[in-house]
């Protein structure tokens, strides 16, 4: 989740060996995210030339836990 626009989606079920393309798998979620969200390819290109990266990052905000939560919660039904 970018906590900033708290724009997210789900990548899952993963196992082990998805770990080791972790990245690609995030940033090609987000590009299909993107695009069904209605962006166009170039806006999305753009988008993804001009991110500074993937960073994992711990959080206890008690917000952005719920909405990863309900999320998941939504999937699962």
């Amino acid at each position: 989740m970018n906590s900033k626009t708290r724009y997210h989606f789900v990548l899952g079920p993963l196992l082990a060996k998805d770990l080791k393309r972790l990245d690609d798998m995030i940033c090609n979620g987000i590009s299909e995210n993107m695009r069904m969200d209605g962006v166009t390819i170039n806006q999305i290109e753009r988008y993804m030339e001009q991110a500074d990266g993937l960073r994992y990052m711990k959080t206890s905000e008690r917000a952005i836990i719920s909405q990863m939560n309900e999320a998941i919660y939504l999937l699962m039904r």
